[in-house]
């Protein structure tokens, strides 16, 4: 009887992937789970070392291009005070939730939160990320205001820049809260809803004036970009059931005071929110600029995030009978 051949002896441990090709894997985890990135970095030290580098980051950024939704910051009422609380999105978000008695949020833009508060003559920025407050002071003690914080850094792709400077703009008006938004492709400007909606005011950050612009007149509205190719300064609101939507068209000087709005859309609620009969609990109270989606709280039906260039509608959330309005926080 032949003897068995010998045995092969048993090959060692597959080869380790080549750096680049890890690296090139690793850019692919999705942004809006940091959870993936911090198993990733236990997995050996070749991959914690990957990922901790800072050319890492970079590439990590431009190759998902747009900040991931980790969360939203609410404006709520609770009891007699007013509360700004960060709610995030996942489980696995790296911010844990955090609320700001008396203050209330007015705006949420490249990494930083802009609040103010209703006890001090102060506003706060507030960086997320790393919990870092700075306090910035006013001159009063005001109830009805509204304010935008931005990039100063000219260029920047605000993939990364929360640590570095920074513009306030504060607007206080004596009738109402208002709404800031940013839109730069007309003129480098900061657009505010006044007056109940019934008015846009224009701040040039370029040439520091102020000019007024006359809205549709529409109660309730969000001033936001379209979806159009390149956006365009547009308004929307909830009419009858409905979402609709107006935007600017400017003349041949690309000016305001030729402008004119135009009325390119309109979407029937009822035929996509389940139970669309209730009508009148349909509000808007937020809008993410660059996916070009807005928030809608359809009270016990909960919170409804439509995509305006897809036209789809998703829940997010339970609705809240206390919730004023709500900021949505991008970052990586």
């Amino acid at each position: 009887m032949a003897a068995p051949p010998p045995r092969q002896p048993c090959p060692s441990s597959p080869p380790s992937l080549m750096a680049d090709l890890i690296e090139e894997i690793l850019l692919r985890l999705p942004p809006d789970d940091p959870a993936c990135l911090v198993k990733a970095s236990l997995v050996c030290k070749l991959w914690r070392h990957v990922l901790s580098d800072t050319s890492f980051s970079r590439r990590y950024r431009t190759f998902h291009k747009t900040p991931p939704l980790l969360g939203y910051i609410c404006n709520l009422f609770h009891g007699t005070s007013q509360v700004s609380r960060f709610v995030p999105v996942s489980t696995a978000s790296p911010i844990s939730q955090s609320g700001f008695n008396d203050y209330w949020a007015l705006d949420c833009r490249h990494g930083r939160a802009l609040m103010n508060s209703f006890l001090e003559t102060s506003l706060i920025v507030w960086n997320p990320i790393n919990g870092k407050l700075q306090h910035l002071r006013i001159p009063y003690k005001y109830t009805y205001c509204a304010a935008a914080v931005l990039c100063a850094i000219d260029c920047c792709d605000h993939r990364n820049c929360s640590g570095g400077p920074f513009h306030v703009v504060f607007v206080e008006e004596g009738s109402s809260p208002g709404q800031a938004y940013t839109h730069r492709r007309l003129d480098r400007g900061l657009y505010f809803t006044v007056i109940y909606g019934n008015r846009i005011l224009k701040y040039d950050l370029t040439a520091r004036d102020l000019s007024m612009i006359e809205s549709p007149c529409v109660s309730g509205a969000i001033v936001m970009t379209t979806a159009e190719e390149n956006g365009g300064l547009g308004f929307v609101a909830v009419l009858d059931g409905s979402i609709c939507m107006w935007s600017l068209h400017c003349g041949s000087d690309e000016g305001t005071a030729s402008a004119r709005w135009v009325h390119p859309w309109v979407m029937d609620l009822v035929t996509i929110l389940p139970g669309g009969w209730w009508i009148s609990s349909h509000h808007l109270i937020g809008f993410v600029e660059i996916a070009h989606t807005i928030l809608i709280d359809s009270g016990s039906l909960g919170i409804f995030r439509l995509d305006l260039k897809s036209r789809q509608l998703r829940k997010v959330g339970k609705g809240a009978p206390t919730s004023y309005s709500i900021l949505p926080y991008m970052s990586f």
